[in-house]
């Protein structure tokens, strides 16, 4: 099976720069989201939570939706087409509409149909970028390093959420900070906010992602499948792809529960900090603002320390289903320590939670790159991505007839024994203990 390059044809060194490039997209990415929000809940809609809730769900579902629709014809085109070339394009038409938006938002021009076209466009672009680079790291790193490749991907994403929010809120000061000092710097003073200078990261990361593919050659990948079937005939390939193998479906169901009660928990969390722990944090002299802050610095930093253990330890190079039944175990049972309301409690289950995810997913990830052949996963992670997708917005839909149904905290537990008992399960699974050994 085409799982991956020989020993001899291992590429780490440039799979270093393509991850570097990525992380600071990634980090780019993330500084646009929490300039977005700063901007429509400072600028736009400060007075006015009704309006600005309601676009704030326009804009996210947009992006939901826009992925949703984009991801089965991505996982087509990326098995047919050059994926070099697709990450290329992506970045930079990610790039080129995100500078265009800071222009608008210069200009003073730019409204809620600019930035929702604008996450669109991005989005759409984003699908093929992801699935692309996904299922072309596996031709530059040999198959017992694709755990430490994929922890450093899932470190790239924990940093994030650990420096996207502090350069997003620096930067939308700063030019009242330059007005207020009398200091000048290219003109930065006269900006009203610095919502643009976030828009202006995020376009010029893409851009520079970009020209590291376009400047670095990369080896050539196993040839893509030749196909003449139309583009609709293939978008069922991948699940019918999955479902004829029963330990991949095994596993992806596992990661549909676990999605599900990450979804539930995203949207109770908030609830608990403010209401169940309330008296926690305030005797312990914090906002609520400063509790929730903490909170999910807590859960990042947690993330960043899972992702380098699995960088320096390498990861499972057998029985990798360990490797995600375990952590998944600890997530789940931290969890159940939500329905403490302790607010001390909560952040240790936030940095558990946090440290379970980026060593679970390096192991699942490197499980379907080494089992699914090279030309096959775009359409087979494009079903992957997409039912993964839908099962987090529908956990968040779960948490919320949960929070009107009784206390937040406790249904978080609830959920997270679920996770806990599901995972435990698979221990006595064979056919999923065994999905190292698929042909």
């Amino acid at each position: 099976m085409p799982a991956g390059p020989s020993k001899e044809e291992s590429h780490f060194p440039t799979f270093c720069l393509l991850w570097a490039s990525q992380a600071l997209s990634l980090i780019g990415s993330a500084v646009t989201l929490f300039t977005t929000n700063i901007w429509l809940a400072a600028v736009w809609y400060p007075t006015d939570p009704h309006a600005l809730s309601r676009t704030l769900a326009l804009n996210n579902g947009a992006f939901f939706v826009a992925t949703l629709l984009m991801v089965p014809i991505a996982g087509v085109y990326v098995d047919r087409l050059d994926r070099q070339r697709i990450k290329l394009v992506a970045n930079a038409l990610s790039g080129a509409v995100t500078l265009a938006f800071a222009v608008l938002v210069w200009s003073g021009h730019a409204g809620a149909v600019e930035l929702i076209g604008t996450t669109v466009l991005v989005a759409a672009a984003g699908a093929f970028h992801a699935l692309a680079f996904d299922t072309a790291y596996v031709g530059l790193v040999r198959r017992p390093d694709l755990p430490r490749a994929n922890g450093m991907l899932q470190t790239a994403f924990s940093l994030r959420g650990i420096l996207a929010p502090s350069i997003a809120a620096v930067l939308f000061g700063l030019p009242q900070w330059l007005t207020e000092h009398h200091a000048s710097a290219l003109g930065i003073e006269h900006l009203r906010d610095g919502a643009v200078l976030g828009f202006l990261l995020d376009g010029i990361s893409f851009l520079l992602a970009g020209l590291i593919l376009a400047l670095f050659r990369m080896p050539k990948l196993t040839p893509v499948t030749e196909t003449r079937a139309s583009v609709l005939r293939e978008l069922p390939f991948g699940w019918n792809y999955i479902r004829a193998r029963r330990s991949l479906l095994w596993l992806l169901s596992l990661f549909f529960v676990a999605n599900a009660a990450d979804g539930v928990a995203g949207v109770l969390a908030i609830v608990v900090i403010r209401i169940d722990t309330a008296q926690s944090w305030a005797a312990s002299g914090l906002s609520f603002q400063e509790a929730l802050a903490l909170w999910g610095t807590v859960a990042a930093c947690g993330g960043t320390a899972g992702g380098l253990l699995v960088v320096a330890w390498g990861g499972l190079r057998r029985r990798r289903m360990f490797g995600v039944i375990a952590p998944m175990m600890l997530a789940g049972a931290a969890l159940v320590g939500y329905g403490t309301g302790n607010y001390l409690v909560i952040l240790v289950a936030a940095g558990l939670v946090g440290f379970s995810s980026p060593v679970m997913n390096a192991h699942s990830q490197a499980i379907w790159q080494s089992q699914v052949p090279v030309s096959l996963q775009g359409r087979v992670f494009s079903s992957r991505r997409l039912i993964a997708q839908c099962s987090i917005p529908l956990g968040s839909i779960i948490g919320g007839v949960l929070g009107g149904l009784g206390s937040a905290a406790i249904s978080i537990a609830l959920v997270g024994g679920v996770l806990l008992l599901a995972s435990t399960a698979q221990l006595f699974n064979a056919a999923l203990l065994r999905v190292d050994e698929l042909p």
